[in-house]
């Protein structure tokens, strides 16, 4: 069994972004853990809110960490 964490937030700029990816990578390497930075021009990512279908299509950007070997890291 495993667990899933996302999360879904808004930056004031795209300079916040890059700083937060670039805080994210230095703690995954500092941790010795792997990454593996995205940018996606149309990705379908099915979701459920408040028990309830809440889909979103579109360009995505991003960081994935994997924290340890073991965790589960399906795309």
């Amino acid at each position: 069994m495993g667990v899933t964490i996302h999360f879904e937030g808004q930056l004031c700029s795209s300079d916040n972004y890059y700083k937060l990816i670039c805080i994210s990578k230095n703690f995954a390497e500092q941790n010795h853990w792997e990454y593996f930075e995205f940018q996606e021009d149309y990705k379908l990512l099915e979701r459920v809110k408040d028990g309830k279908d809440w889909n979103y299509e579109g360009s995505t950007i991003g960081l994935r960490l994997q924290p340890y070997l073991t965790c589960d890291m399906s795309l």
